[in-house]
């Protein structure tokens, strides 16, 4: 079995009595990581789900996109815009070629990327939360020198929070009529979250009111 293990000759030891105690020690590994600009352009990717092996290296380049579209047009792209998705999609398909002998990836998926584009300037708490546990786990593994760190790349999505409407393509059915996400009107301190959901979703979040029951038990 796994918890089974074997240590050697025993014959010149002294009679075996009972009991004992069996302490492992676990060798150290050293873990080598390609530089920076070299892992941008080969990266090793973490896939995270499953169900969408083709993500990683689409928001791999997305990411890359996003500073360069920055520096191009001296602004992010903006909320739903889909003339700056275009834009976005255009740095995002040369990305993939650039300077490579083959591209980063045959399963380029252009409603992700526009997806990305058109909601990359909104923050989510919840995600926020997600990636600082990730990140706070890895320096601890930095700190301690105990367990594996991630290699190289970690990209973690919830695209399936939108609508189904919304993050499936529009040439895949789907239950519902087209979304179109209404952008907030005026600055608030949900202004962020509303650029991913839009106002109406927010106003109906608002609105809501949960009564949370919470049961403990003494032991």
């Amino acid at each position: 079995g796994p918890y089974t293990f074997t240590i050697g000759d025993t014959r010149n030891y002294g009679v075996y009595e009972g009991g004992g105690t069996v302490t492992e020690v676990k060798k150290p590994e050293r873990v080598n990581f390609k530089p920076f600009a070299e892992s941008l352009k080969d990266p090793e990717l973490l896939v995270c789900d499953f169900a969408k092996m083709s993500m990683p290296a689409n928001l791999h380049l997305a990411f890359q996109a996003f500073a360069r579209f920055k520096q191009q047009y001296n602004s992010p792209p903006k909320p739903w815009d889909d003339g700056d998705a275009d834009k976005f999609l255009e740095i995002v398909e040369k990305l993939n070629t650039e300077n490579r002998e083959q591209p980063l990836t045959d399963e380029l998926n252009k409603h992700w990327i526009k997806l990305f584009a058109k909601t990359c300037t909104g923050d989510l708490c919840p995600m926020q939360a997600v990636i600082g546990g990730i990140a706070a786990q890895e320096a601890m593994k930095a700190v301690t020198g105990k367990f594996m760190p991630i290699r190289q790349f970690f990209y973690f999505d919830a695209i399936e929070c939108l609508p189904e409407n919304v993050f499936l393509p529009s040439n895949e059915a789907t239950t519902e009529s087209p979304t179109v996400v209404n952008l907030p009107t005026k600055s608030s301190r949900y202004f962020s979250q509303e650029i991913i959901f839009g106002e109406d979703f927010q106003k109906q979040l608002g609105k809501s009111k949960y009564f949370v029951v919470r049961k403990t038990q003494q032991t």
